[in-house]
């Protein structure tokens, strides 16, 4: 990879990505990522992740394995969240939420590297909070506000009456956003 081609993060089209797509999609291409999804499942998708899986491993995450192995060679990065909870009550399955170590073992001798953020609300690491970690490990100083324009269908103008900065896009701007979403 050279100097000016972009990080490529890759998004498998199982499991959450129905729900975050287009958050994770924005997401990342407003930090100047590009971004690459697995293809629909299909017949094929799910006897790959069959082949990979345990046996016990419910039909949603041998889907999930199959669009893993669909993206793997294909991307810098594959995201896995490791989401816990939404908060009391709020529950996530136990093997969803080992899914990122237990993708992680499976594809150990692949060479493919694997990205993640957690939230677990009842131990006060928020979605909010996650998502902006996840930014700080990016080159925040070459994301110009051009882009975030560009990739908001926003004109400069309409940036300037919202923030006052690209600060605020990130961690004003991203608490509002959170707020109103969830």
């Amino acid at each position: 990879m050279t100097a000016s081609t972009p990080v490529t993060i890759g998004l498998p089209r199982a499991l959450l990505y129905y729900r975050y797509g287009p958050l994770w999609r924005t997401f990342f291409q407003s930090l100047g990522l590009k971004t690459v999804v697995s293809p629909p499942t299909s017949r094929k998708i799910l006897d790959q992740g069959t082949a990979l899986a345990q046996d016990e491993t419910c039909l949603s995450a041998k889907i999930f394995l199959g669009h893993v192995q669909e993206l793997v060679g294909t991307c810098d990065y594959i995201l896995i969240p490791r989401i816990s909870n939404f908060g009391r009550w709020r529950n996530m399955c136990t093997r969803f939420e080992g899914l990122y170590d237990a993708t992680r073992n499976i594809f150990r001798g692949s060479g493919q590297e694997f990205l993640s953020y957690n939230v677990d609300v009842l131990q006060e690491l928020e979605e909010e909070a996650a998502f902006l970690t996840l930014a700080s490990h990016q080159n925040y100083d070459s994301i110009t506000i051009s882009a975030i324009c560009r990739e908001a269908g926003l004109s400069r103008k309409v940036f300037y009456r919202l923030f006052e900065n690209k600060n605020d896009v990130f961690y004003g701007g991203a608490q509002a956003w959170f707020s109103d979403k969830f």
